[in-house]
Order: C-alpha cells, then structure tokens, then sequence
C-alpha cells in the first residue's frame, strides 16, 4: 500500500494501471518492499538502534524541521528506529508542523517506533487535507493494530483518492476487526484494482468467507478486467477452495488473467498446481505468464518442480526447452547444475543456461563458465555466450573468475566489457580498481549510432557503480570528476557511488551538485550528502 502513497505524492498515480499489467503482481510486491525501504531508509530487519546522545538529538531535531528532505527523512528514521524515550514526542510535535514534507517524513520514523501512543495523532492525520497524509497516516495505523482506528479508517474507504482507500482497506485487515467485513466487501466492487486487492487481501486475514464466493463469481466474468481482478484477490484470501478455479484460469483466453493466476497460486503454494504451473512454465507462448508461473513454482518449493522442468530439456520442442531453461533461473535446484552445465555446448539456448547458472551461484560452474568466457570465436553465438558467462561469474562471485575477468577490461567487444566491470565489483577484489579507473578514462568507443551510446553510457554507469561498491580512497578523484560529465546519468551514477563510499572528501563537489541542471542528479547528490554525513557520525 505504501506504493500507493508515494504515487499519490510523485505524480506517479496515472501510471499504476501500467505498472500492475507490466509487471505483474510478484514483481509489484517486490516494488512496494523497496519502496517501504526508501521511505525509511535501510532494511526493516536492522532492528533498533541504542539511545543517542543529547548532541545527536539536537542535530536531529534540526534537520527534522530543515528544508533537505533526503535529511529529514533520515533523521526521521534514525528516531524512530533508536530506543530513546525521547524520540515519540519529537516525532508528533512534528506532525503538527505546516510543511507537508516534515509532517510526511515524521510519519516515515513512526513506522519504525510502532509506539501505540502514536495512535491518537495518527488517527486525527486522516484527515489531514493532505492525501498523501491521509494514506501514510492509515499505514502506519495498521502496523499498530489500533483498534481505535477502525471507524476513522472505515470513513477513508470512501476517501476520494484511491491510495487513501487502499491503505485503510490495508490497515482494517492488519487491524483484524469483523466489523470491517460489510464495508470491505463492498470495496470487491470498487473502480480501482489496487482498492479490490487491498480489500481481498484484507478480507482474507479477517476470513470473511463470503469473499471466496464473490470473487470466484467474478472469475467467470465476461470483463477480463474483473477476472484478472477477480485472480488477485483470491491469491490474497489464502483460501485453498480458490486452486481448482485458479488453474482453470491458466487455460483463459487472456493472458494477463493467466498471468494474475499463476502469481496467485504461487501465493497459495498449494501442491495440486504443481504440474498445471510447470506446464504454464514450459508451453504459454506469453513470457509473462512463464514468468509468473515460474515465480510461482520457487514459492511451491517443491523438490518435484525442478525435475518436471529438467524432463522438458531432452525434449524434441525447441520452444519448451528454451522455456524451461527460464523457468529454472528461478526454480533454483542443484540437481539442475549438471544439465544445465552441458547445455552451454549447445549455442541455441547456451546463455540461458549460464543465466540459471549464475542464479544457482553454485562454485562447481565457475569452470565451465570460465572456458565460456575464454571462447573467443568470431560469431554473435560466442560473443553472447561470453556476456552471459561474465555476468554469471560476477553473480557466483568466486575469485578464481578475477583474473579471466579483469583481463575482459581491455576485450574489443564493449559489451563484455560492460558486464566485466559489474562482475569485478560483485567479486569485491580491490586489485580491480586501477583497472576500472582506467575504464573510466577511456572513450569505450563503440560508434556513433544512438544505440551504441546507450551502450556507452550504461558501461560506464557499471564501472562507476562497481568502483563505489569496492569502496577504495583513490576512486574518490575519478568519480569526483564524473559528476561534470556532460551525461546526466553518469553524474548521477557518480553521486550514488560517492555516497556510498562516505568519504568526507566528496562533501564538496557533491554540494555543488545540489544546484545541477538535472533533477535526478540533484536528487541523488543530497542522498549522498546524507549518506556521508551519517555514516561520519558514526564513526
């Protein structure tokens, strides 16, 4: 739901529709995680922090009320996820502030103080005449299981911004209360997709039966709109009853609707799908479906998955091969290495099967991948096969692959170039810095066309990355260089890396970036100002 909220405030609101049928529902989930991870900074694991000096408070009760956001919310998050009784009230007085923002990022620390005397101020936000307000507020409430909340939030049901609606439809379930029930149903109906999944997932933590009812009516629809909807919400119930009808829809017309119901199997992790799914894998002709069936199968996690999946490789159906290939990137088995390693001989499907090699990170495949890598055959076959094989090597991340690796640097090919300087960074030798500083100095000529400057700058975009990932001092000058480069991307890129590092010597030039031509790179640059002065403060 917090995605929801973040695209009430971007802008980003009209593209939801897009993003839900582009990506489908696993690869939504996975957005909103990260999204929440934005919002508070780091990763809700980390736990809480020790109590903080008075100094420190004061620092951070100054930039709670400063006008850089990236530092609002960080000191936001640091509060909220330290143990200082002092941190509750400094939040709430904030959310009494007029700027919408401070208000907004007081919100993001009491998502990680989960203190319920959070609850009244909170439940007086919704109705904040900020929407955006409204929706973090009803967020945060259902995190704490007020049962306060519920008549307020039943009211932001029928908010006028769907987010609004979502989240309180999100809340009312983590809140558990029946008396939400009537209400929820009613949301099943409503004109916006991420309120009906809000409100199916919510109706299944409450177990309201008469959802299953409804939405299986809804499977039969002639709108395909209701039966993808209808898919969604019957993942989120949690209710086994849904499997049968759920498989029949991977034979629907539609193939998003196949699409939403392999996801939502794949949430039901029910065994009776397993065939079905692994049939979906290896013989729907739309890669979204495989995809979600394949993603499906890894929650199954059923040892049987892989071995239907590795029958289809002997197969005489070239397009069922190549499928199930796919399928076992994700279906991450290590009776599959042996197969898959002797099909890298084979130039059809070869960089598939290094692809699913790299995923099963399995040290016995660096070998083979090695003499993948060293095949320098003039053909588009080899050539793809080594890029395949570089970005395999970085994903295992096995030194033996640095050496190989490191000498890919100065290959012809500017693509293989491109995944060895992203591989040498996931492998984390620093003996591969000089190197890649050199890479940053050199034109990685690959002609004029615009594709072959798209190429260009995303090669560079790697070496930069990696370089802020080995975290070595002598990068600072060559990446400090990079945020005067005449590509936005590479400025950005630049800013990013820097922050990560967080040496002070960056401070400087990274300022200076504030006021770039280029918003993303403004953006990036005060992330990294905040980066570098909190991981200074720590020291």
């Amino acid at each position: 739901m917090l995605l929801y909220c973040i695209m009430g405030v971007t802008g980003y609101g009209t593209r939801r529709f897009w993003l839900h049928k582009k990506l489908g529902v696993s690869a939504m989930r996975r957005i909103v995680l990260l999204l929440l991870c934005s919002l508070c900074g780091s990763s809700l694991a980390e736990g809480t922090a020790p109590p903080i000096s008075e100094n420190r408070i004061k620092t951070l009760c100054e930039r709670l009320k400063g006008d850089d956001r990236t530092s609002r919310h960080r000191a936001a998050e640091e509060l909220g996820k330290s143990n200082d009784p002092r941190a509750l009230k400094l939040l709430l007085d904030c959310l009494k502030n007029p700027n919408t923002d401070v208000r907004a990022n007081a919100i993001g620390g009491l998502v990680w103080l989960n203190d319920p005397r959070a609850g009244e101020p909170l439940i007086a936000c919704l109705k904040d005449d900020n929407s955006h307000m409204r929706s973090q507020a009803a967020f945060v409430l259902g995190r704490l299981k007020d049962p306060r909340a519920v008549e307020p939030l039943l009211v932001c049901l029928k908010d006028k911004e769907s987010y609004v609606r979502s989240s309180a439809a999100d809340a009312l379930g983590l809140i558990n209360d029946p008396k939400a029930a009537e209400p929820l149903l009613a949301c099943l109906k409503d004109q916006d997709g991420f309120v009906r999944d809000a409100a199916a997932e919510a109706l299944g933590r409450i177990k309201e039966p008469r959802a299953l009812e409804l939405l299986l009516a809804s499977l039969k629809d002639e709108s395909p709109f209701e039966r993808e909807s209808a898919a969604r919400g019957l993942g989120k119930l949690n209710d086994p009853r849904a499997v049968e009808p759920l498989l029949a829809c991977l034979k629907d017309e539609n193939a998003t609707v196949r699409e939403n119901a392999a996801a939502a199997l794949g949430k039901l992790r029910d065994p009776r799908a397993l065939e079905t799914l692994v049939i979906a894998c290896v013989k729907d002709q739309e890669y979204d479906v495989r995809l979600q069936a394949a993603f499906a199968l890894a929650n199954l996690n059923d040892p049987r998955a892989a071995a239907s999946l590795l029958a289809y490789l002997d197969g005489k159906e070239a397009n069922a091969r190549v499928f199930a290939v796919q399928a076992l990137r994700w279906v991450k088995d290590q009776r599959a290495l042996e197969p898959l390693v002797a099909l890298l001989k084979d130039r059809s499907i070869n960089y598939l099967a290094a692809e699913a090699l790299g995923r099963l990170k399995d040290a016995r495949a660096v070998e083979p991948l090695l003499e993948c890598l060293n095949d320098k055959a003039d053909n588009p076959w080899a050539k793809s096969m080594r890029h395949s094989a570089a970005h395999a090597l970085g994903s295992i991340g096995d030194p033996r692959a640095f050496e190989p690796l490191l000498a890919c640097l100065k290959d012809e090919d500017m693509g293989l170039r491109y995944f060895a300087a992203f591989a040498l960074g996931n492998i984390g030798d620093k003996r591969a810095v000089e190197p890649l500083i050199a890479c940053l100095n050199d034109p990685f000529r690959g002609g004029e066309t615009a594709n072959a400057q798209i190429v260009v700058r995303n090669a560079r975009c790697r070496v930069i990355s990696s370089l802020g990932r080995l975290k070595d001092p002598q990068s600072i000058g060559p990446l400090v260089s990079c945020l005067k480069d005449r590509d936005a991307s590479i400025r950005s890129a630049a800013a990013y890396a820097l922050g990560k590092m967080g040496d002070m010597r960056a401070m400087e030039a990274l300022k200076a970036c504030l006021s770039d031509k280029d918003e993303a790179v403004r953006n990036t640059a005060a992330g990294a100002i905040a980066d570098i002065m909190m991981a200074n403060e720590e020291k």
